[in-house]
């Protein structure tokens, strides 16, 4: 049967799997679903008798164990969740359904929550949160005003791999999900921000560059080379990237002294 939606998981959060499978369940009832784990650990055996589970072993970074287990993919829409997080009952197929009635290039960008026990960053809750300008550190000369800011992005499997996915010199899934988004934005995608909150993410507290690679790598690495990627306009830059750029990544990431992809 093919499936209507794929969600790609990287992360090292074995013991919270479950839960978060079960809450992608409860909200994707009304469509097919598979999910995909990428992780250098192992897949834990609860998920050995599921049919709509998949698993890729990598030792890289995030954004190339993500771009590697997206090539499982087999749903006609793709996005990604973390595995600090949950899905609220019932979104998953709001924004399903809402997407299917959109044109053929369109994004539906997941709004989350996140916070220290799961208590969410209220900055979120307005509008204008969800644009690129409304924050200081995007407002660049190759980001455009109105830009939507789709970090969780639902969309067709055809187009992530069109445009060529995350651009993996970025070591985290972050920095690289904004150039994404405003690539398709540029590429002419209709981007269009969920009415509901999609998930919630409880971030660990006291996370430094010095304990969590993620921050490290935001700092050091992902935050630098896009803020200077964009600091001239993007007019005249291709859309699209090679897909196959994981592959440029080293298959151990050297961060990993620090915790494989953060703390636990």
């Amino acid at each position: 049967m093919i499936k209507k939606l794929s969600i790609v998981i990287p992360g090292v959060r074995t013991h919270n799997w479950e839960k978060l499978y079960n809450s992608i369940a409860n909200s994707c009832k009304n469509y097919t679903f598979e999910v995909i784990f990428g992780s250098p650990k192992k897949l834990p055996d609860v998920f050995e008798n599921k049919s709509n589970v998949k698993f890729v072993r990598d030792f890289g970074s995030v954004s190339r164990v993500l771009q590697m287990s997206a090539l499982l993919a087999e749903g006609e829409y793709v996005t990604w969740i973390f595995d600090d997080g949950v899905v609220r009952e019932d979104e998953l197929d709001n924004c399903i359904q809402f997407i299917e009635n959109q044109v053929d290039k369109c994004i539906v960008g997941m709004k989350y929550t996140e916070g220290v026990d799961f208590q969410p960053d209220m900055r979120a809750f307005v509008d204008e949160y969800w644009t690129a300008w409304h924050h200081l550190d995007l407002q660049l000369p190759g980001i455009e005003r109105h830009w939507k800011l789709p970090i969780h992005m639902l969309m067709k499997t055809k187009h992530f791999y069109q445009l060529g996915g995350l651009n993996c010199k970025m070591e985290h899934a972050n920095m690289n999900l904004h150039d994404l988004g405003f690539r398709a934005q540029r590429d002419g995608f209709e981007v269009h921000i969920s009415k509901n909150f999609v998930i919630d993410y409880n971030i660990r507290h006291g996370r430094t560059v010095e304990n969590s690679n993620v921050i490290a790598a935001y700092y050091q690495n992902d935050k630098p080379m896009f803020q200077e990627m964009y600091l001239k306009p993007q007019t005249n830059v291709p859309a699209s990237i090679n897909y196959d750029n994981w592959k440029e990544m080293p298959c151990v990431w050297e961060r990993g002294k620090l915790g494989t992809f953060d703390m636990e």
